[in-house]
């Protein structure tokens, strides 16, 4: 069975996600390519397809968009999951609620051209010189913490299902 994992970061976070997932799977005896969303010129070829986006302003970046616009009616034929990385995944406290409804608004967002069949919301990293000033302001002072959240554990779980989803499909098929 072959996977196309894809994605869209802007600083490096999302992509270091990507490859993870891709090693995983390929633990699972699946041949898998890993590629920018924007490398991407075909999904046809591909059984099954991984798409994740870093979130900005609770959307996903325009190559991820383009992306699922693009390829819209090959990714309704086959599996899909789909993966966010962002702050909000890791934010506590009077905050939780907020990274509760993230994943929700951020699927809203495509949802007229792709519906996965499973999301999952990832923490990402966050360095200071990621945001503007006022939002760097905002953010020390709603007691927010720079740092690389991203809990490979969890990622590693996440993947390690949809490789044992793909590989008992491959084994029926």
């Amino acid at each position: 069975m072959k996977v196309l994992v894809t994605y869209a970061s802007v600083y490096g976070a999302t992509r270091q996600v990507a490859r993870r997932i891709g090693d995983r799977l390929c633990e699972a005896r699946l041949h898998v390519d890993v590629l920018a969303c924007d490398e991407v010129t075909a999904v046809g070829g591909y059984d099954a397809v991984v798409v994740g986006s870093a979130v900005y302003d609770r959307t996903w970046p325009a190559p991820a968009l383009r992306f699922l616009r693009n390829h819209s009616e090959a990714l309704a034929t086959r599996p899909t999951w789909a993966f966010s990385v962002g702050v909000p995944a890791r934010l506590q406290g009077a905050w939780k609620d907020f990274a509760d409804r993230e994943s929700a608004v951020v699927l809203a967002r495509f949802a007229d051209v792709f519906r996965p069949g499973g999301h999952e919301m990832f923490a990402g990293v966050l360095a200071r010189e990621h945001l503007p000033w006022r939002r760097r302001w905002l953010f020390r002072a709603a007691g927010g913490r720079y740092g690389d959240f991203r809990d490979w554990e969890a990622i590693d779980r996440w993947a390690n299902g949809i490789g044992r989803t793909l590989a008992e499909q491959s084994t029926k098929g």
